[in-house]
């Protein structure tokens, strides 16, 4: 919508406006007749900002554009607009100041809407990884400490039979099951491993961070350094807060995995650093690397879940993550987190 108003050094005469205007300002065209623009609509455009800006159009001729006003209009409530405007002259009358009025009302809205639901759905995201990480933590302990300890008793009770019986099949039976059972406890301690590390909580984080990289270079055969501070680890650990620790702890797994399982890399380096109040992390491969806006657009795979529980994790700390990632060019993954209480120096 469009307003022209004839200007001098006062206030601005309203000279013509588009149907738009009177329409959705709900205003007449007879209303406006011989008065200046901030009286016409009960006053409702006298607003100190737009009169003062306005002004300096007329004086000095010069222009400004995308001005963003939110004035709430008697008969139509709060609006939002974006206003433009410039000098022209008109055949040596007097000057003119065309504006231009664009209502983004309802876009912004629906923008503020887009972000409560934004914002909304990442709480929700937030409480359902807290909830998965205490249902690991009580699995893994009754993994361990209930069905681990229940076969470890039924092991010993097989022997106990074993040495009883007379016929040596039955003996043989008796006495190769405690094996099977062996393997199954394993499996169970290593199932119980994944889920929560023990080493976490009784050894600390980086302790724990050692352990995961010494396991991805068993699994994986491939060479992988790590580098840490150099302070100890028991002050960084005390620095973390246990819930920052375990997300970190849950993206550095998930960044190794996809390593792992995706990349076909040979070399791979994990460097933590402390810098610029909080804890940063950088993981590279000289792997196969990928499209980044391919994989985004495909359907949920195990591959994409895992990079939107990535970020989903980094977001829960307030934290920022970034993956650069070009086929045959290998990949970088970069976080980094706040750390409370822990601020760059000045």
């Amino acid at each position: 919508m469009g307003v022209h108003g004839a200007a001098g050094r006062g206030p601005q005469s309203h000279k013509m406006a588009n149907p738009a205007f009177y329409e959705t300002f709900q205003v007449s065209p007879q209303e406006r007749e011989g008065r200046f623009f901030y009286e016409i609509g009960n006053r409702q455009w006298d607003i100190p900002k737009l009169r003062e800006i306005l002004g300096q159009v007329a004086s000095q001729g010069n222009s400004f554009q995308k001005l963003l006003v939110e004035h709430d209009f008697p008969a139509i409530g709060l609006r939002t607009m974006l206003l433009n405007a410039r000098a022209a002259q008109q055949n040596g009358a007097d000057k003119l100041i065309l504006l231009t009025i664009t209502d983004i009302t309802d876009l912004k809205t629906a923008e503020k809407s887009s972000k409560e639901s934004e914002r909304k759905l990442r709480v929700l995201t937030s409480r359902l990884l807290t909830t998965q990480e205490r249902e690991r933590h009580r699995i893994s302990w009754e993994l361990h400490d209930e069905i681990g300890q229940g076969l470890a008793a039924l092991k010993v009770q097989i022997r106990a039979i074993a040495d009883k019986l007379e016929d040596q099949e039955e003996k043989k039976t008796c006495e190769d099951a405690p094996h099977y059972i062996l393997q199954i406890m394993r499996n169970i301690q290593n199932i119980s491993l994944d889920l929560r590390p023990p080493i976490m909580e009784e050894l600390g984080f980086f302790a724990a961070i050692k352990h995961l990289v010494s396991e991805f270079k068993r699994c994986f055969k491939v060479r992988c350094l790590l580098v840490i501070p150099d302070e100890p680890d028991e002050l960084l650990d005390q620095s973390l807060p246990p819930e920052s620790q375990i997300v970190l702890y849950r993206v550095m797994e998930e960044a190794l995995a996809n390593i792992g399982r995706h990349a076909a890399a040979t070399e791979v380096s994990l460097r933590i650093t402390r810098k610029d109040g909080g804890i940063q992390v950088n993981v590279k491969d000289n792997g196969k690397g990928f499209d980044i806006a391919k994989l985004r657009a495909l359907k949920p795979e195990p591959q994409t879940v895992g990079l939107m529980a990535m970020e989903e994790r980094i977001r829960m700390l307030e934290g920022n993550l970034n993956i650069w990632s070009k086929e045959g060019k290998g990949t970088k993954v970069y976080f980094s987190i706040p750390i409370e209480g822990d601020k760059p120096e000045a």
